[in-house]
């Protein structure tokens, strides 16, 4: 859904008797005024941690609060502390109880209604205006849309305050940040208009398109109305069009219309061609309202002989589980971090990304659509079985409909979506009442969106006999489209024996070894999704380390993923880089070990190494260095002698390996295919530490408060290579028209503050992100480290 002229949850109702839609010939999309004005409302609000009484009130004097430009994450800003109650699973970040309060103007007459729509508050927001409670919602992952109307001073100031209520803690199983962590709009629009999320659009790679359109009406009596809709290519070209009339009551109904679309582009991950439907309400002839959505057009089939099927060709899910979180920034993540997020998965070949284990943020899914990654989209973790008490919502029962029916009408038009995921390990499989509540799960998806295959990520049993565990595991996949299993690839065959229709995906997969309870095997969990043309992917835990689920204190997070927390790549994730690209590839690496590491947890660490050949002369160790590769042979020289060459076939996991006596220089791996040399990597010890190296990934940033840029700051030697062994604090000034959002290093074990101006490297490394002021003009940043010259970067913000 186009975030920027779609509107979000609101509650009314109307009904209506549905016309036809006529066809109309391809033209250029015309740009008629909008009736509906929608606009970010993130800025000028002031906050405060605490719980002052009557905060909500108007008169209230906020002056000594801190004024803040959303979306905001409290927790992020620390301090961190073992005794915080949110533990281990909240990465001992603060939570509590906070208030939010903005004012201003409201429009003046013209029978308009004003709206406003949250993307997602953690949690348990409450919201007033003027002094009077509107409402909120509990679930914290999803946004909700409040009428305003009712309450404004129209032509006057008004007052929006929401109370956000994170004081039970831990209330989830990793770190959620705290506060209004999403983006806020405001909407001005018609008494007659597009219900929240109202326009679900279904398309055949035929061309055949459905739209339907729930209109809700504000009116008192009844009112004629008419829908107009256009469906525009990716040129901008209107390629199919129609209306439909009806006489409304005051009720809720759908507008159903049918149209064909000539010659389709079809959406896929090498092709993310997105079409748009555009959607007009008049009302007694005037116009009232508009809605648009993006949508693509393509197929999606879990076939029991091919596996997925994306557009008919099978596709294999080359992916990575994604936290929504980011460790500078906590929850509250800016739309290019996000961006940032999943290019560099993109780049390792990943072309498909687990959303855990909630709805995430509007914008990642926007951003997968255009970005052409592949979606399992999970609504919820744990349930209300009694499992996981402290984890699990007290009101479930009485709101997961509610939920999971907002999660669906939200992102139904998502074509990055190819299986919606009703929770993960949310109890055992094979009991009750897990497999009733899944069943009722499921089937309420199949009710209210029947265009995708549901699942559920099962929990791996690691009790009973085998026979036990593939009865109740087979019970549970009787309720679902697609068995989806967490660490379970040495059973799939077991599975799969047992039922010869399913289909399966392995939704959570270690990094680098089988989990087998008692011992590892010495087969990358890769293959045995390659393997079976039935088994339709994997998923590695995880992408990203993240913050929560931590390893203990002074550990803030999880450490295993295949990147750090700052974006950098991590040699664990060069076996995976090699197989799933079809690009001829080698990486080298060097197994080591690494002084007072994280020791994580066993089943996801993977060896200790680095991607570097700096180490003490002194010590002239014998290292394993390692060359994943998807080519046929791979070379390794050193120094300029070879130390032989390996199949690549014929090594264990893709991964030649050599033992190699350190001495300073280089290493080379040369990959070659029918002799002839097709990939390279090289690694060479580095001089001192003589200069900062400071870069953006963008130099040009919007002047609206919300764009940023991501600066890598790096220790180098004189000819400007990596240090990665003599760290030391780096210190950061910005001027002009930009502003610090925080400092990372990777080292989740690093007390110092996310939110400060200095922290050290880590490998030689450090991460700071910074966010463009809304003014245009120039930034300097300014970088300096003990007994190494400053350097200047600047920044144009327009």
């Amino acid at each position: 859904m186009n975030r920027r002229t779609a509107l979000g949850g609101i509650a009314a109702g109307i009904g209506v008797l549905a016309g036809s839609a006529r066809a109309q010939p391809a033209v250029r999309a015309p740009r008629p005024g909008p009736a509906r004005i929608r606009r970010l409302f993130d800025d000028g609000w002031r906050f405060t941690i605490g719980d002052p009484a009557g905060a909500h009130l108007p008169d209230f004097d906020d002056s000594a609060w801190r004024p803040l430009t959303l979306p905001h994450d409290w927790s992020i800003e620390g301090p961190f502390d073992s005794a915080n109650p949110s533990g281990s699973p909240g990465a001992f970040a603060p939570a509590g109880i906070g208030w939010y309060r903005k004012t201003f103007p409201a429009p003046g007459g013209g029978g308009r209604s004003l709206l406003v729509e949250f993307d997602g508050v953690y949690q348990n927001p409450q919201v007033w205006i003027n002094g009077h409670l509107l409402g909120g919602r509990s679930y914290g992952f999803l946004g909700f849309t409040l009428d305003l109307t009712p309450y404004l001073n129209p032509g006057g100031v008004n007052l929006l305050a929401v109370r956000v209520d994170n004081s039970r803690q831990p209330n989830c199983r990793w770190y959620t940040g705290s506060g209004i962590n999403r983006h806020v709009w405001l909407t001005a629009t018609g008494s007659l208009r597009i219900a929240p999320w109202g326009v679900g659009v279904t398309a055949t790679p035929g061309g055949a398109v459905h739209v339907s359109t729930s209109v809700t009406s504000g009116l008192a009596g009844a009112a004629a109305c008419r829908i107009e809709t256009r469906i525009i290519d990716p040129s901008g070209m209107t390629v199919a069009s129609g209306e439909t009339g009806a006489t409304l009551a005051a009720s809720v109904y759908d507008f159903a219309q049918d149209f064909t679309v000539p010659a389709p582009q079809l959406w896929s991950p090498d092709s993310p061609v997105l079409y748009r439907a555009a959607v007009t309400v008049f009302q007694d002839g005037a116009h009232v309202d508009d809605y648009t959505v993006s949508f693509g057009i393509r197929s999606v089939v879990f076939d029991p002989v091919r596996g997925l099927l994306l557009n008919g060709q099978p596709v294999k899910l080359k992916g990575l589980c994604l936290h929504e979180n980011f460790a500078c920034l906590g929850s509250a993540i800016p739309g290019p971090t996000i961006a940032r997020q999943l290019d560099i998965l993109k780049s390792l070949g990943c072309n498909a990304v687990r959303l855990c284990h909630n709805p995430h943020n509007p914008h990642t899914l926007d951003l997968c659509d255009r970005k052409g990654l592949l979606v399992i989209a999970e609504a919820f973790d744990k349930w209300d079985l009694g499992t996981s008490p402290e984890f699990e919502r007290p009101d479930f029962a009485a709101t997961w409909q509610t939920d999971l029916r907002d999660m669906l009408r939200r992102d139904r038009n998502h074509p990055s979506i190819v299986l919606w995921s009703v929770g993960n390990e949310a109890g055992l499989p094979g009991t009750e009442p897990h497999d009733s509540t899944l069943a009722s799960l499921v089937d309420f998806v199949h009710q209210e969106e029947p265009s995708r295959s549901v699942t559920c990520a099962i929990i791996p049993q690691i009790h009973g006999t085998v026979e036990d565990i593939v009865r109740t595991t087979l019970s549970a996949a009787a309720k679902m489209d697609v068995l989806s299993v967490n660490y379970q690839e040495q059973r799939y065959e077991l599975y799969r024996a047992a039922s010869p229709s399913l289909v399966i995906a392995g939704t959570e997969s270690y990094p680098y070894f089988h989990g087998i309870p008692n011992g590892y095997d010495t087969v990358n969990n890769w293959y045995s999704a390659a393997a079976h043309a039935w088994v339709a992917g994997q998923f590695v835990w995880v992408g990203f380390d993240y913050l929560g689920e931590s390893t203990g204190w002074p550990s803030k997070g999880w450490p295993n993923g295949l990147i750090d927390s700052t974006g950098s790549v991590k040699p664990s994730a060069f076996f995976h880089q090699a197989v799933w690209t079809a690009q001829p590839l080698v990486r080298l690496s060097v197994a080591v070990p690494v002084a007072n590491a994280d020791p994580g947890l066993a089943p996801w660490s993977t060896p200790p190494a680095v991607a570097h050949w700096n180490f003490p002369p002194a010590n002239a160790a014998v290292l394993a260095v390692s060359a994943p590769s998807n080519c046929e042979t791979v070379e390794l020289l050193v120094n300029g002698t070879s130390y032989g060459v390996q199949q690549v076939s014929a090594a264990p996991n893709a991964t030649p390996t050599w033992y190699v006596r350190y001495a300073p220089g280089t290493l080379e791996a040369i990959a070659r295919n029918q002799g002839q040399v097709v990939a390279r990597d090289r690694l060479a010890t580095s001089g001192a530490a003589a200069a900062i190296a400071l870069s953006a990934d963008r130099a040009l940033l919007t002047g609206d408060g919300q764009d940023v840029a991501h600066l890598e700051i790096s220790l180098v030697d004189a000819a400007g290579a990596l240090v990665p062994d003599a760290d030391r604090v780096v210190t950061l000034r910005v001027d002009g028209a930009a502003r610090l959002l925080g400092m990372d290093n990777g080292d989740l074990r690093d007390p110092t503050p996310y939110r400060g101006p200095s922290r050290a490297t880590s490998g030689g490394r450090c991460l700071a992100v910074v966010a463009a002021q809304r003014a245009r003009g120039q930034a300097t940043v300014t970088a300096s480290a003990p007994n190494l010259p400053s350097v200047i970067l600047p920044l144009s913000v327009v």
